[in-house]
C-alpha cells in the first residue's frame, strides 16, 4: 500500500498498448470539486467567490491539502463548484453503467458499498513477458550506484526491474509509528477505473459545458427548468480529478481491505453469482491483473477507487527513518538505514550523482514522493521528468503491477498514443511529460 518514489533510479511503467492506453484525459485546467454547496447557491450565476474562509482551515487540514503535488493544469479554487453540482443534479446526467461501488452515506463519506463482482471468465490479462528480477548479495547491496550501473545492461532492454534487497535489510518504517499511523491525515483522489480509458477530450466536454452554460443561463431568466432544456444537456461527464474523503493510513488500510475483500468474495456454495457476507478470500496477482484490465477494456459497472497520490514526504513524512537533527541518539541500527544510500531521501544525492550539485529540494526529484493505493488504483502512463531514471521502494502492502516500455522504443510509444489519443495530443503536445 506505501509506495515512495524517486525519480532517479530504475525506469517505471508504460507498456506493449492495449486498445488506447488507460489514464491519459485532458488537462486543460479544470477545477477539483472540494465542498458540497448549498443547493440554493449552486442555482446561481456564476460569480467570483471569495476564499479568504478557505485560507484559515485548521493546521492539520492544510498540512494534508500540502502534502498533494500541485499540478498546474488543476484549478484548486471552488469558484465552479456549484455549477458542476449544478448540471449533474439539473441536467439529468445519467451514467452509462450501473454503478458497482457507492461510497458515502447520510451520516458519512468514507464508508462504501461494493455491488460489482469479480468475473474471473472474462479476464483480460496482457501477455507479456516479466521484467527482470535482481537478488544482489550484502556485499553488492551495500554500494547502491556501483550496483545500478552492474545491471544497467540488462535491465535497460526493458525499461523497468525488480530489486529484491538481502534477507538481513529490515529498515524500519517510520509511518506505522502509532502517532502517524492513526493521527496524520492524507487527501485522496477519487478514480473511476471504467474511465480510465474511455473518456472524452477536454476540448469536446468543454464546448458541450460552455453551451449548458449559456442555455442554462437564458433558461433561468425565462422562468424554465435548465433540465428540460435540450437532450444533450445529459451528455455531460463531470470531469477531471475529484478530491476523495481524508484519511489516516489507519482507516485507509480499512477502507481498502474491505473493497478487496467485498469485490473478490466468494462462496463454493452459491449460484447466481450471490456470495455470503465475510466469506472472503485473497485473490492471486494474476486475478487482479485480469479483472483490472477487464474494467479498463469492457467495464459493466461504473468501477470507483481511492487514491493517495504524489503525497511530499516532506510535509505528511517519510516511509524511511532520517538523519535526526535533534541531539538524541540513534541505535546504530537506525542510523545504518537512515545514512544507507537506498534510502530514498538520501539517493539523488550520492557520490557519482549528478543531482548532488543541486542546491534547492526538487519536489519529487531530490525529495521523494508518497503513494498510497488500494486495489485497482492506478498511475498514468507518462514519461520521467526530465527523463531521469525512476526508484519506487514498497514499505508494505499488496504486490504492485507496474508496466514499462524500453527507451528504445519512446519513439514507438509516443507514434501509437498519438494514432489513439488525437485529439488529446492536439491540446496538448508534450503530454506524456505532463502525466
Amino acid at each position: 500500500m506505501g509506495t515512495e518514489l524517486m525519480r532517479i533510479c530504475v525506469k517505471e511503467e508504460s507498456d506493449e498498448l492495449p486498445s488506447v492506453p488507460p489514464g491519459f484525459e485532458s488537462y486543460a485546467t479544470f477545477t477539483l470539486k472540494r465542498v458540497v454547496p448549498d443547493p440554493a447557491a449552486a442555482m446561481e450565476s456564476v460569480s467570483s467567490v471569495s476564499n479568504q474562509g478557505e485560507m484559515e482551515i485548521e493546521s492539520d487540514e492544510a498540512k494534508a491539502a500540502r502534502s498533494l503535488r500541485r499540478r498546474p493544469w488543476i484549478n484548486y479554487d471552488d469558484d465552479n463548484n456549484g455549477l458542476s453540482q449544478n448540471l449533474d443534479q439539473t441536467c439529468g446526467v445519467k451514467p452509462s453503467l450501473p454503478k458497482g461501488v457507492t461510497r458515502g452515506c447520510a451520516e458519512c463519506n468514507d464508508c462504501q458499498k461494493v455491488t460489482a463482482r469479480w468475473q474471473p471468465d472474462e479476464a483480460r490479462r496482457p501477455d507479456l513477458e516479466d521484467a527482470p528480477i535482481f537478488y544482489p548479495s550484502e556485499e553488492e547491496f551495500e554500494d547502491t550506484l556501483s550496483y545500478i550501473a552492474k545491471i544497467r545492461p540488462k535491465a535497460e532492454k526493458y525499461g523497468i526491474c525488480r530489486i529484491v534487497p538481502p534477507p538481513s535489510w529490515k529498515p524500519p518504517c517510520p509511518l506505522k509509528e502509532k502517532q502517524v499511523w492513526e493521527g496524520s491525515k492524507f487527501n485522496t483522489r477519487v478514480q473511476r477505473v471504467d474511465k480510465l480509458q474511455n473518456r472524452s477530450s477536454m476540448k469536446k466536454v468543454s464546448k458541450l459545458s460552455n453551451q449548458m452554460r449559456r442555455k442554462k443561463r437564458k433558461c433561468m431568466k425565462m422562468g424554465m427548468d435548465p433540465g428540460s432544456a435540450s437532450p444533450e444537456m445529459s451528455e455531460l461527464e463531470t470531469f477531471g480529478f475529484e478530491p476523495g474523503p481524508g484519511f489516516t493510513l489507519k482507516d485507509f488500510k480499512k477502507y481498502a481491505d474491505e473493497f478487496k475483500a467485498q469485490y473478490f468474495k466468494k462462496s463454493e456454495s452459491s449460484t447466481g453469482g450471490e456470495c455470503t457476507v465475510g466469506d472472503s478470500w485473497e485473490p492471486a496477482v494474476e486475478d487482479v491483473e485480469g479483472e483490472y484490465w477487464r474494467i479498463v477494456d469492457k467495464a459493466t459497472e461504473e468501477i470507483e477507487v481511492l487514491y493517495g497520490a504524489d503525497l511530499e514526504t516532506g510535509v505528511f513524512g517519510s516511509g524511511f527513518p532520517k538523519i535526526s537533527s535533534s541531539h538524541e541518539a540513534a541505535s546504530s541500527s537506525e542510523e545504518k538505514y537512515a545514512k544507507s544510500g537506498w534510502n530514498l531521501n538520501n539517493f539523488s544525492r550520492l557520490p557519482g550523482s549528478l543531482l548532488k550539485h543541486e542546491g534547492s529540494d526538487i519536489s519529487g526529484v531530490l525529495v521523494p514522493w508518497l503513494y498510497i493505493g488500494m486495489c485497482f488504483s492506478s498511475f498514468c502512463w507518462h514519461v520521467e521528468d526530465h527523463h531521469l531514471y525512476s526508484m519506487n521502494y514498497m514499505h508494505w502492502g499488496a504486490p504492485k503491477l507496474w508496466y514499462g516500455v524500453a527507451g528504445k522504443d519512446a519513439v514507438k510509444l509516443e507514434e501509437a498514443m498519438r494514432k489513439h489519443l488525437p485529439d488529446l495530443f492536439e491540446e496538448q503536445p508534450d503530454l506524456l511529460h505532463k502525466l
